[in-house]
């Protein structure tokens, strides 16, 4: 069994599984003044605390890209374009299990429309924007793994 440490609240740091880790690993989130939260990774491939809350990570084994970017592998923007913001956090909502459970893929592309309206600040990022939303909207639902909440 491995431990392992993470900043996460107080860094900004997120927490990512990669293949290695195993169910029964145990993570120690710390955050605050000398809080300290032990999560533990189940065969799901979720994380639970002591009384079974379950808790959102990234996981590199469910992922096709893992680098931060907008797009996907070779249909990507350069990293650090002006819409890789709102495109870490659709990321996180089509790769990330628990989201996937409590919310639907429609509601994932509006939040990523709405992050892309409010940083769009010139006509030609607004055309880039509508561009982005129709192929995230005709692709995204190969990414989305919760099919009672794919296709509404």
């Amino acid at each position: 069994m491995t431990v392992r440490a993470a900043k996460i609240f107080s860094e900004g740091q997120t927490l990512r599984l990669t293949a290695e880790d195993q169910a029964g690993d145990k993570f120690v989130l710390l955050f605050g003044k000398n809080k300290a939260l032990i999560l533990t990774l189940k065969a799901d491939r979720l994380l639970y605390d002591g009384i079974g809350t379950c808790f959102a990570c990234e996981d590199e084994t469910l992922m096709v890209d893992t680098t931060d970017r907008t797009g996907v592998g070779i249909i990507s923007l350069p990293a650090n374009h002006w819409s890789e913001v709102a495109a870490k956090v659709h990321d996180f909502e089509t790769s990330c299990l628990v989201y996937q459970l409590s919310n639907n893929r429609s509601e994932a592309e509006a939040h990523f429309a709405s992050l892309l309206d409010f940083i769009a600040n010139t006509p030609g990022r607004k055309v880039l924007r509508s561009v982005l939303t129709g192929i995230s909207k005709s692709l995204s639902w190969f990414f989305w793994d919760v099919r009672k909440t794919r296709f509404k």
